[in-house]
């Protein structure tokens, strides 16, 4: 399979991406367009969003809880180590989180 291809149009000012799909991959995002009531343009608009969100939340600093398992994206908590769940601080000794 050919590469999906993104660049931003030469000389334009407005910074537009301009998106070239081999013709195998266009043949996959017709049919979902379609398969949505979509045009093929406003899928791929759709489409590119939801990849540069979930780029930017993996970019995101965070924390999870070694304890629970769940996941906290706010700066103090990172910062701190902090469960808002579990209510601890994960660099508190044992006893201070409930384990002794």
């Amino acid at each position: 399979m050919s590469p999906i291809l993104w660049e931003i149009a030469p000389g334009d000012d407005r910074g537009i991406l301009v998106i070239r799909l081999a013709p195998e991959h266009a043949a996959i995002v017709e049919a979902r367009a379609r398969a949505l009531g979509l045009t093929p343009e406003s899928f791929a608009t759709r489409w590119l969003a939801e990849l540069l969100e979930a780029e930017r939340e993996a970019r995101r600093p965070a924390f999870t809880c070694p304890r629970c398992g769940r996941t906290s994206h706010n700066p103090n908590d990172v910062r701190e180590r902090y469960c808002g769940a579990c209510h601890v601080f994960t660099d508190d000794p044992p006893e201070a989180r409930g384990r002794g």
